[in-house]
């Protein structure tokens, strides 16, 4: 389905993806498109947050273009929301109903004790074994065990919640052993 809305006077919005976030904010004047149907970016949110209280959202991947003053928008499911005036409003508005905070706060562990990510020791390519040796590795070196945040590669592809069982054979023995490491 396509839908095309049009910018309104002083108009501004800002989303997408990190990758384009030099590009934003998107106004009448720009000529940008993105289709997040097709690429496979990491950090990217299919919300659109206008600095006239409006924002775009879709729980579905879509496609979005930025062009004389028309914001044109394929995909299943996309809405235009009117929340207010300001950029606040619109992103207030659309994190209340679409991702509201459930209640739950993070462990104190998360605010008190050293955090480790292993994106600085393997960027993509994360192993069991690789983890499993870092994590003995920071304890070997005299840090306090914290919070270990195993960062991007764990998963057979971005969205899919699995683990990929050729870099991690046995996740929940993993995570037992990172767990008696404290």
């Amino acid at each position: 389905m396509t839908y095309r809305f049009e910018m309104l006077d002083g108009e501004y919005f800002w989303g997408g993806s990190v990758t384009e976030g030099k590009k934003n904010p998107f106004g009448k004047n720009s000529d940008f498109t993105a289709d997040y149907r097709e690429e496979c970016i990491n950090q990217v949110m299919p919300l659109f947050l206008s600095n006239k209280g409006r924002y775009i959202w879709s729980k579905n991947p879509f496609k979005i273009e930025f062009k004389n003053g028309t914001i044109t928008i394929e995909g299943e499911g996309v809405l235009l929301y009117s929340a207010g005036e300001t950029l606040k409003d619109a992103y207030l508005c659309a994190m209340q109903k679409h991702f509201p905070c459930n209640g739950r706060i993070l462990p104190e562990k998360f605010f008190s004790a050293p955090q480790f990510n292993t994106w600085m020791e393997f960027v993509y390519e994360p192993t069991q074994e690789g983890i499993l040796k870092y994590a003995q590795d920071i304890i070997d070196n005299g840090f306090e065990p914290g919070v270990l945040i195993i960062d991007e590669g764990w998963q057979k592809q971005y969205g899919k919640w699995e683990f990929d069982d050729k870099k991690f054979p046995n996740p929940k023995e993993m995570t037992d052993k990172l767990h008696k490491m404290g």
